[in-house]
């Protein structure tokens, strides 16, 4: 195998039979550990993220309760030193509130991209594999996402499209459309859902597309989707070779499909990033 590998192999330690080893090839695709209860599941990460701090960085989105793995590699990081450790956990709201903007503006050829990766994200969050089976939504969430990344918006300044005949959702609605020209696609579609004739089409086929993003209003995701200057810059710490950690507890705030939107939301950031 070290033949094979075109870096050093890595050793894992002993086996009952013979020590384990692997290769960086091996380890570059998925790998699942799997063990009952204490069986040392938590550790073996440990041993792989101790491995790549400082000469590569490294990333642990932690699903487990509690956050337990994510923290007990803080401690670890703490005790040997390593400053650059960037913690992320929604549910120390009290302290600190991680900022993360998904609609981050990164040049208008990278719209259709950054759309797309958000209604995949959507997808997850309603268990929906496709939104083709309903065409209408196919067709708003897209305009909503593209007018607000044009705009340098956020995902909670879709709340303003909830509402037609309030004052200030106008005021804010005029805001993020009145940059963006007229002739463009996705403002073609909400100028004629928000026009003087589109009471029917907001009623009976928009409002239905623009509930998909309700989870984005409550408080905390607010919160965390909601800033514009003050995110998290992973380029800067993937390229600093930072190490990564977030808690991803879903049984004290979140629950599944929030868990697992801000995951997919935090791995289109790294990806977007590298």
């Amino acid at each position: 195998e070290s033949l094979l590998s075109k870096f050093p192999l890595r050793d894992l330690g002993l086996t009952a039979d013979d020590g384990a080893i692997l290769s960086e090839e091996a380890r570059a695709s998925h790998i699942h550990i799997l063990g009952t209860t204490r069986e040392g599941k938590s550790k073996f990460l440990e041993m792989f993220l101790s491995h790549d701090m400082g000469s590569y960085g490294a990333t642990l989105l932690d699903p487990s309760d509690n956050g337990d793995t994510c923290y007990n590699v803080l401690k670890w990081a703490i005790s040997k030193g390593f400053e650059k450790v960037c913690l992320i956990d929604p549910h120390d709201s009290e302290t600190a509130i991680p900022c993360i903007n998904p609609l981050r503006f990164r040049g208008m050829a990278a719209t259709d991209a950054v759309v797309a990766n958000i209604m995949d994200s959507l997808r997850v969050l309603w268990g929906q594999a496709e939104f083709n089976s309903t065409p209408r939504i196919e067709a708003y969430l897209p305009a909503i996402l593209s007018v607000l990344y044009k705009a340098k918006a956020t995902l909670p300044d879709a709340q303003c499209f909830l509402v037609k005949e309030d004052n200030h959702s106008a005021y804010i609605r005029h805001r993020i459309l009145d940059p963006i020209p007229r002739y463009d696609e996705a403002r073609l579609i909400l100028d004629e859902v928000f026009g003087a004739k589109g009471q029917q089409l907001f009623l009976g086929e928009f409002k239905a597309s623009i509930r998909r993003l309700a989870p984005f209003f409550k408080y905390l995701p607010r919160l965390i989707y909601g800033s514009t200057k003050e995110t998290l810059d992973f380029r800067k710490m993937v390229s600093e070779k930072w190490l990564i950690l977030m808690n991803l507890d879903k049984t004290r705030v979140w629950g599944t499909a929030q868990q697992r939107t801000l995951g997919i939301l935090m791995i289109n950031e790294l990806v977007s990033a590298i």
